[in-house]
């Protein structure tokens, strides 16, 4: 059954209503404007994710919280809970360019999520562990090939877009 989607920027239910509590930071252009995963402590809340737009440095990865016990069942985003910026990752600059891909995976243990990020212009992927006590501070990794810079924003601008996946195996 539907609960409620987004485009990334606005919430809606399952009647195809947008929600009313606010907007969400996510850009509609973006390939992977947003993933929502379900709160372990609670069946009625999820973490919604939003990516920038084509590694937008003046904006960065957010999280907020759709609780579907708020507007008579229908869900609302929960106030105080919209646009928040995810924990620092020590030895990381604030605001670091992150690329418009987001995906996630149950953990090994099947207790938990990893939702994962990648940095623009460089191999290292950013990956939070959401648990029952919440999101759970960050990890980078560096592997793989960079996703390039080039300094000119007309192409590196393709090149932050794309989708990621966990393979199954």
């Amino acid at each position: 059954q539907l609960l409620f989607y987004t485009n990334g920027i606005q919430v809606f239910n399952r009647n195809n209503v947008a929600m009313p509590g606010g907007v969400l930071g996510g850009q509609p252009s973006s390939t992977q404007p947003a993933l929502a995963v379900p709160d372990l402590s609670n069946p009625n809340r999820y973490y919604v994710f939003t990516t920038p737009q084509e590694a937008d440095p003046t904006r960065t990865i957010e999280v907020s919280v759709v609780n579907m016990t708020l507007q008579g069942g229908l869900g609302d985003l929960e106030p105080g809970q919209i646009r928040q910026p995810l924990p620092a990752i020590p030895g990381r600059p604030a605001g670091d360019t992150l690329c418009e891909k987001v995906t996630a995976t149950q953990d090994a243990a099947g207790t938990g999520y990893w939702v994962l990020f990648h940095q623009f212009g460089t191999n290292a992927f950013y990956a939070y562990h959401l648990t029952a006590a919440g999101i759970i501070g960050g990890t980078v990794s560096n592997v793989g090939t960079p996703i390039r810079q080039s300094g000119d924003f007309n192409q590196d601008q393709f090149d932050t877009r794309g989708e990621m996946k966990f393979s199954p195996d």
